[in-house]
């Protein structure tokens, strides 16, 4: 698939409108790209970037080790902190 039909695909699946206000969100789908998109291309339809994206943000989700929060993964260390938090409410 040609880099331009590729850019069809991600603009429509993100428009600038959805970005262009949020810098934690340019920064998150600029790594993206940088990551998937143009690394891993060139694709040979949506059906395999729509794969590979689900396998990134799975990755990045739920195997991402974060330092800042212990080198625990983002989904882990969110499940810690409701459980603090609901423990917290009920005492």
């Amino acid at each position: 698939m040609p880099q331009w039909a590729v850019s069809v695909i991600l603009m429509r699946a993100c428009p600038t409108k959805c970005f262009g206000h949020n810098a934690l969100a340019e920064t998150i789908n600029g790594l993206y790209k940088a990551e998937v998109i143009h690394k891993d291309g060139p694709w040979r339809g949506l059906d395999e970037v729509e794969r590979a994206t689900l396998a990134w943000v799975e990755w990045f989700n739920h195997r991402r080790l974060l330092r800042p929060i212990g080198d625990v993964p983002p989904a882990e260390f969110e499940t810690m902190y409701h459980q603090q938090t609901e423990s917290s409410n009920v005492a």
